[in-house]
């Protein structure tokens, strides 16, 4: 286990306390729009509601997509979270790192060129990250197996 990281009683994923590289390994070759696609699934299969995923590539220097979900409750964000952690690891081979898990509002998951964004329906009124980011495209959610097009909202 990275340093600074502990394991969560409550759901089972980890928890990141303190500095940790983010750098995954070279081999790894994840295309961001799918990965953006597939946590957006997850989110809406784990019955995450108002799920948008936006394409901030042209905007942002630091991160490719923001996958952005309401929970209902505390409850429902920790499933989605580590839903959303384990299957990527699964699938993709990567590890993202979570922020948050102690809060009743939101949860962060990083995955360096995707940030999955959970937030209670109160934290999202008051965040109102779409607000923030949007000069940022919608992304049109893709058939399976199909490749992220970007639209304007």
């Amino acid at each position: 286990m990275a340093r600074g990281a502990r394991q969560s009683s409550k759901s089972g994923f980890r928890v990141i306390t303190g500095p940790v590289s983010k750098t995954f390994p070279s081999r790894v070759r994840v295309e961001p729009g799918e990965l953006a696609l597939t946590a957006a699934a997850i989110a809406d299969e784990k019955h995450a509601s108002a799920v948008v995923v936006i394409d901030i590539r042209e905007i942002s220097p630091f991160c490719s997509y923001f996958v952005i979900a309401t929970a209902a409750n505390a409850r429902l964000m920790d499933t989605v979270a580590s839903e959303s952690l384990l299957r990527i690891k699964e699938t993709f081979g990567i590890s993202g790192t979570i922020e948050g898990a102690g809060s009743e509002e939101w949860r962060l998951i990083d995955y360096g060129s995707v940030a999955i964004h959970l937030f209670s329906p109160d934290g999202r009124r008051f965040y109102q990250i779409e607000k923030l980011w949007s000069d940022a495209p919608r992304v049109e959610n893709a058939p399976r197996g199909g490749q992220a097009e970007a639209v304007t909202a």
